[in-house]
């Protein structure tokens, strides 16, 4: 409980979020609530202490549900045995919530998010080849095709007009060699043309395997409301994972449904932020 000079404020350090600045006092980024708590406290003249309420009560994310009985579990339970004064964290405000403790003024607005895979932390596209389409591949293939038939064609015409006495072999050798001597003005000309064409399309290359290198991935997402959602989970298709005492929102339209659907498939729970990563399809 309060004294005159002090207030009990309970937090849960989240993993990998910026609520573990609490147990820390000179964090270079503490985060919106580190900083809201300072800035209040030093106006209002009061002395504050930070609980853990993982260590000191047992609570592991749980900010509070209505149990049959009319008490409250979690956070919301000690505030109202007097174990602590006021909780540090954002939490979702309902009717019942509102008839139990006093919300300060609500700072965002509260939102489901679904993680329907893990994040990756390798690149699986194929961005060698997919940089260019199929049609743009073929394209350069049978360009190269047909400027490679057609350079032994001119140099087939040449070569039997210019050496009609020499063996066929040294034809041959002429014709598939990589320069001409009787013709290096014009083998020059379209070496540099071809090295042209080879340099822009090298550059175009570039440009799109980095534009799509940076793109971000789409992915097939399996549904797009959460009314889609419960029809998967219903079809046992796809299940819901949270935390043991984690309380999934729903709206009034949704609510009746969601707890038919979980009654028939279950939610998947897990004590720790990678245990239900691992839970995740």
């Amino acid at each position: 409980m309060a004294t005159e000079d002090n207030i009990q404020v309970g937090v849960f350090p989240l993993e990998k979020d910026a609520q573990t600045c609490f147990e820390r006092q000179t964090c270079k980024n503490p985060g919106a609530e580190v900083e809201i708590f300072k800035m209040i406290f030093r106006l209002i003249g009061v002395n504050y202490t930070v609980i853990d309420v993982w260590k000191e009560f047992g609570e592991q994310y749980d900010f509070g549900a209505k149990q049959p009985n009319g008490s409250w579990s979690g956070m919301i339970g000690l505030l109202q045995e007097g174990k602590l004064d006021m909780i540090g964290l954002s939490m979702r405000m309902s009717s019942e919530r509102e008839e139990a403790v006093l919300f300060s003024y609500p700072t965002r607005v509260f939102e489901s998010v679904f993680v329907i895979a893990p994040p990756s932390f390798t690149c699986t596209r194929q961005f060698i080849f997919n940089a260019f389409s199929r049609t743009v591949w073929l394209f350069i293939v049978c360009s190269v095709l047909l400027l490679y038939f057609t350079t032994l064609l001119i140099n087939f015409v040449k070569i039997k007009y210019f050496i009609q006495y020499k063996p066929i072999s040294r034809f041959f050798i002429e014709l598939l060699s990589t320069s001409i001597g009787l013709f290096s003005i014009s083998s020059k000309v379209l070496l540099l043309v071809i090295l042209f064409a080879t340099f822009i399309l090298s550059q175009l290359y570039q440009t799109d395997m980095y534009a799509f290198l940076s793109a971000p991935l789409t992915y097939d997402i399996p549904f797009r409301s959460i009314k889609q959602a419960l029809d998967l989970v219903e079809q046992k298709k796809m299940y819901f994972a949270a935390f043991d005492t984690q309380n999934l929102l729903c709206t009034p339209n949704t609510c009746g449904r969601f707890q038919q659907v979980v009654k028939k498939n279950p939610i998947r729970r897990a004590d720790t932020e990678k245990d239900v990563q691992n839970l995740i399809l």
